[in-house]
């Protein structure tokens, strides 16, 4: 039998920071949303109604079997319980192991909810079956990026038109500097002026963009002095003295997850873009802590992480319905709307 213990505040998951990353690393997650570090800034940045749910489970030998995030449903006619996730953590934030599963799966259908939306899996991962007659409603693209091997050897396994393209822009960027720097956070205000010059504050998805977005960021650069498992990663490039561009990482059990890159629009013609990622692998590459690179799910902007992938997994936005009147009635709504979506024309 597994008890569960519900943690709702940013101090509450600090008391149990060791002990909960130790069990994520027990069973190989690699999330870097999951650990205690995100999880922690997370709800000091976004947590502002009391909905977060952070579920730690323990089977009858005391070992920890399930860990996940959620967000508790809203009054609403049909009360959707969803996975931690936002603009900012687009994952899901569950994993059970065991007779976790099981247990999960029965606490989940004990919230009250009509409608479960439990984030973007991988398409193997087991928790897609938490749910019976889980659906997928989009499925996305993980570009990713093996670092076992030299990055000599990984520009080698490019295509010719791509290695032309690096060397156009290395010689584009001859008078910019580009460094990995050791000490992330003394660089904060750093990011946040490249942040305030680029396109995505015109979209209104940049760092800078609100105070809760600026204060995450900000953290993530931060030592994690609370579970000691993350290790927060950082790029800047440089034009003479002053920062025109930057890549934010976060590196966790031997993965190096790209969380954010940005760089002055007044730049864009020398593909700044080439020096921050370019740095990033060849960095990985030497680093014997690191064997990938995830580079995020693709966006509307996101072509450009194709051109860098050894390998390209998949991820799948998983939905659920409750059994209940409203379940049934939010599961008919939901299939009818997704027969009424225009077919997407494929690209030529």
């Amino acid at each position: 039998m597994t008890k569960f213990f519900i943690i709702t505040t940013a101090a509450e998951m600090r008391g149990i920071a060791q002990t909960w990353d130790a069990a994520l690393l027990t069973v190989g997650c690699t999330q870097v949303s999951l650990t205690s570090f995100w999880l922690i800034r997370w709800l000091e940045c976004f947590e502002s109604d009391g909905r977060a749910r952070i579920v730690l489970g323990t089977g009858v030998d005391g070992k920890i079997n399930v860990q996940a995030a959620f967000l508790a449903p809203k009054t609403r006619w049909a009360p959707v319980l969803t996975s931690l996730t936002n603009l900012y953590a687009n994952r899901s934030a569950i994993v059970a192991s065991g007779e976790g599963q099981a247990a999960l799966a029965e606490w989940l259908t004990s919230q009250q909810a009509a409608v479960f939306k439990l984030g973007r899996f991988l398409n193997t991962d087991p928790q897609l079956q938490l749910t019976n007659g889980a659906m997928v409603s989009r499925a996305f693209d993980l570009p990713a990026i093996d670092t076992t091997t030299s990055f000599a050897s990984f520009l080698s396994e490019k295509s010719a038109n791509f290695r032309k393209s690096f060397r156009r822009a290395t010689r584009d960027q001859s008078a910019l500097n580009t460094v990995v720097e050791k000490f992330p956070a003394d660089h904060i205000n750093a990011i946040f002026a490249i942040s305030a010059k680029t396109w995505k504050q015109d979209a209104g998805t940049a760092i800078v963009s609100s105070p809760a977005t600026k204060s995450f960021y900000g953290s993530l650069l931060q030592k994690d002095i609370e579970g000691g498992v993350v290790r927060p990663f950082l790029v800047l490039m440089r034009n003479g003295n002053t920062p025109v561009g930057f890549m934010l990482g976060l590196v966790f059990n031997r993965v190096l997850h790209l969380v954010k890159m940005g760089y002055d629009a007044q730049i864009k013609k020398c593909s700044p873009g080439f020096g921050l990622l370019g740095t990033s692998v060849s960095t990985a590459c030497n680093d014997p802590d690191i064997d990938l690179i995830d580079l995020d799910a693709l966006g509307p902007h996101g072509d450009y992480k194709i051109r860098w992938a050894t390998d390209v997994l998949k991820l799948e936005n998983t939905i659920a319905f409750s059994s209940s009147p409203k379940g049934r009635i939010a599961r008919i709504l939901w299939l009818a709307k997704q027969k009424m979506k225009p077919i997407p024309k494929p690209k030529v």
